[in-house]
């Protein structure tokens, strides 16, 4: 199952159910992708508790994700993410599954403990974003494919295979996701009318990750909480 198997809308909006958006958008992507690009303006590990059983099949099957933040964590996601840096890809392959199932998929799944877990199982490569003026980076973009990718690639390598991006207001956040009026418009790389966006996105995506945009410094992790 992959992508293309399904009708993606140009624009998502909340509905009546308050999971829609990550019931008819995120989860569906996740679970049809193998590698992610997220470009999250304000993040927070909350969102991962309404998407930790998602997540767990995504990392199972080996997917990626590569991810670029702003700089406003709280202390419990700094920890988190300083333990799971720390620790980078220290879970060996035969005790994923395991790991998977006690901290992804149990009824009390709390999202600091996967986003540490993420980073342990080496699944999570994160950056944070520092604008050169002043001010905070705050922008939401993503990038799905449904194929494992090298992020070091070019971009007119990157965009031949079938990717879903998207870009809009929404946090990575639970409240965003499921309590907030946000939009978010969605381009299908396979689709003739909206292939320019993807691609845009994908090369907006590749630019800060490689900290080549002039206007944003783009640091990993260890290094911008120094700063």
């Amino acid at each position: 199952m992959g992508l293309r198997d399904r009708d993606w809308k140009r624009r998502y909006k909340p509905g009546e159910n308050p999971d829609y958006l990550i019931t008819e958008f995120l989860e569906p992507a996740i679970d049809r992708s193998m590698s992610q690009f997220r470009g999250v303006g304000y993040f927070s590990s909350s969102n991962f508790d309404s998407i930790g059983a998602t997540l767990g099949d995504f990392v199972k099957r080996g997917g990626k994700i590569w991810m670029i933040t702003n700089v406003e964590y709280s202390e419990k996601d700094k920890k988190a993410v300083e333990d799971g840096q720390a620790n980078w890809g220290s879970i060996v392959e035969d005790r994923i599954e395991d790991v998977i199932e006690t901290d992804f998929k149990g009824s009390m799944s709390e999202g600091s403990i996967i986003l540490t877990r993420l980073l342990e199982m080496g699944a999570l490569k994160l950056k944070v974003g520092l604008p050169r003026r002043g001010g905070i980076y705050h922008e939401k973009i993503g990038v799905f494919f449904d194929s494992e990718i090298d992020i070091d690639s070019k971009l007119d390598v990157l965009k031949k295979p079938d990717f879903l991006a998207y870009g809009g207001s929404i946090n990575d956040s639970k409240t965003a996701w499921i309590k907030n009026y946000e939009k978010i418009w969605v381009w299908p790389s396979w689709v003739a009318n909206r292939r320019d966006d993807a691609v845009d996105t994908l090369g907006d995506f590749l630019e800060l990750w490689r900290d080549e945009d002039p206007t944003l410094r783009v640091l990993d992790f260890p290094e911008a909480a120094k700063e």
